[in-house]
């Protein structure tokens, strides 16, 4: 072979080298970019991922739809609200607030100074859930467990109390209710709370119940437990409203 056609074969094979490597450098480039193209699929799951954030977002909803039923029963709107899903609740002003004011409270100091003219509240109501044949009230110091007052045979037909019921066993207004079960003194009046704000302070509780029964039957001598027992035994639904002392 001559010096020129050796020379042809050279550059030949050099230009065949050159395009190998150039191809491979092509090759390299479009697995990066299939290797990138991956990377953006990849990317688009994460969005994916996003996605299912935004149903975390749908959680939040029914978070909030939470709150509302807190709203519905009364009790978003104060600690004292009180109610039930019933529609069966108090609609006065004492328990539209959270505090028990001296008016109701007993009249001689027996924890932390309290002092007060110990009439019964005017509480106001609605909703009895059907079936109601009449209603009883306790008042119950739920931090020292102490009976204070109960209030029973209350017509299913009355929906207020007035303030001040007078002392006896059988009430005038609201006609045909008893009274008992008082925490000290006579045991057929209303007894108030004792105590005024302080760390010692009773938290109370006024606890009306529907019952089914129209009379509990109940004697003049009848004990706390003899009346919580025959209010347990007819009750359809109770509501309660706490509050501590002003």
């Amino acid at each position: 072979m001559g010096g020129y056609a050796r020379g042809m074969q050279v550059i030949g094979l050099l230009g065949a080298l050159v395009a190998t490597v150039a191809l491979a450098g092509c090759g390299d480039d479009s697995d990066d970019a299939m290797a990138g193209d991956s990377g953006d699929g990849d990317g688009d799951s994460g969005d994916g991922d996003g996605d299912s954030g935004d149903g975390g977002d749908g959680d939040g909803t029914v978070a909030d739809a939470g709150s509302g039923d807190g709203d519905s029963t009364g009790d978003g709107d104060g600690a004292g609200d009180a109610g039930s899903s019933s529609g069966f609740g108090f609609t006065d002003a004492l328990t539209m607030g959270e505090t028990i004011p001296d008016t109701h409270k007993c009249e001689s100091p027996i924890v932390g100074g309290g002092m007060g003219d110990n009439l019964s509240p005017a509480l106001a109501w609605q909703g009895a859930p059907e079936g109601t044949e009449s209603l009883a009230l306790v008042l119950f110091d739920t931090r020292y467990s102490v009976f204070h007052w109960a209030l029973w045979d209350i017509p299913a037909s009355v929906n207020e109390l007035p303030e001040g019921i007078a002392p006896g066993f059988e009430v005038s207004d609201p006609p045909g209710a008893r009274q008992g079960a008082a925490f000290m003194g006579d045991a057929n009046t209303y007894f108030g709370p004792c105590s005024s704000a302080s760390p010692l302070a009773g938290v109370y509780e006024f606890r009306l119940y529907a019952l089914d029964v129209a009379s509990l039957e109940l004697e003049a001598d009848a004990t706390a437990a003899d009346v919580q027992a025959a209010i347990d035994a007819a009750t359809i639904e109770m509501i309660a409203w706490e509050g501590t002392p002003e």
